[in-house]
């Protein structure tokens, strides 16, 4: 196929897509009921849709690409593509592009993940089809929140809060539980209490146990990292590698019986093989 076929085919498309976004336009009021209803069925659910940082004594919270993912398919007559377009053997980037075809509208973003270890290696094949993944997902929900208006993603912030901290009734056990996870992938009780600013264990309730689910879900999708997560507690993380990192809590949460990661020595990424 000759390449004015494809441009004759492709432009098809987009004229097919754009008649078919004026014809049903979206209804906004439905775009809000219906994502609230999709990000608060459960509990857990409500939990992924939201990431939270902790910095300079501050936590910073945002939308989550799960969050993106459902936003994006309610919106409707949107066109989202995300690809990785340079890895120089330094960093990766990765381009996200959004379309939204009923108001001709276009934004595009790009995100840049390094893929060397402290050393200066550059990571294996598989650390950088993780740190790819990674920086594919960020993208991807970059540029929806470009194109979907913040004041339309601030109500369903607040409806996915309260949803996503639930009652006292299991704080114990969802405490345990969550310590448990951070505590495989090599932070322990100690800077968990840091990430949240109290003293003990017991001192995590319902705000600091929704945060730290929320960094938790960050984690395991990619968006931050636990070097970036302990910086501003314990300054710069030398021994944790960002792709291993992103890779270890993808496992250790789906019970592949990863080895769990320690972040104080350091990991398969200080000597990369491949």
């Amino acid at each position: 196929m000759g390449n004015d076929s494809l441009g004759i085919i492709t432009k098809a498309e987009l004229d097919v897509a754009i008649t078919t976004a004026k014809s049903y336009p979206r209804d906004l009021q439905r775009f809000l009921q219906k994502t609230i209803q999709d990000a608060t069925v459960t509990q857990e659910i409500a939990e992924k849709c939201i990431y939270s940082l902790p910095r300079q004594g501050k936590t910073l919270e945002g939308p989550s690409v799960h969050l993106a993912r459902i936003c994006c398919a309610n919106f409707q007559n949107l066109k989202v593509a995300v690809r990785v377009i340079s890895n120089d053997g330094k960093s990766i980037v990765a381009q996200g592009v959004c379309i939204d075809m009923e108001n001709n509208y276009t934004a595009s973003v790009e995100v840049k993940r390094s893929i060397l270890d402290r050393n200066g290696n550059t990571y294996s094949i598989d650390m950088q089809t993780v740190t790819a993944n990674a920086a594919c997902a960020i993208a991807f929900r970059n540029v929806v929140f470009q194109v979907i208006p913040s004041a339309y993603i601030s109500p369903i912030l607040d409806a996915i809060k309260n949803s996503a901290k639930g009652s006292t009734n299991d704080l114990e056990t969802r405490r345990k539980n969550c310590l448990q996870w951070y505590a495989n992938n090599g932070i322990d009780d100690r800077r968990v209490c840091d990430l949240v600013g109290v003293i003990e264990v017991s001192q995590i309730g319902l705000e600091e146990l929704f945060q730290l689910k929320n960094m938790q879900e960050g984690l395991k999708s990619g968006e931050i990292t636990i070097q970036s997560l302990l910086a501003d507690n314990e300054g710069e993380i030398g021994n944790v590698e960002n792709a291993e990192n992103a890779k270890n809590a993808y496992e250790n949460d789906g019970g592949s019986g990863t080895k769990p990661m320690d972040a104080t020595k350091p990991n398969k990424a200080d000597n990369p093989k491949g």
